[in-house]
């Protein structure tokens, strides 16, 4: 058996009202435990000012961003 390297990358994906929603995205698919079943995306439950106007939600972009590469 090979073993294989995923690699994981942070995405975005438009949301309602102007916001901005934050995905993970593996390649290549991983098995998820739970379901047993192939998946790509994993959802983050993270959402983003897509045009933040002001300090306190660009701060607030930044601060959610470092968390989802934490993740």
């Amino acid at each position: 058996m090979t073993s294989t390297c995923t690699k994981v990358f942070l995405r975005r994906r438009p949301y309602a009202g102007g916001k901005v929603s934050l995905y993970l995205d593996y390649y290549p698919a991983i098995r998820n435990p739970n379901t047993n079943k192939m998946t790509r995306r994993e959802t983050l439950g993270i959402v983003v000012f897509a045009e933040p106007t002001n300090e306190m939600q660009r701060r607030f972009n930044q601060e959610m961003e470092e968390k989802a590469e934490a993740i």
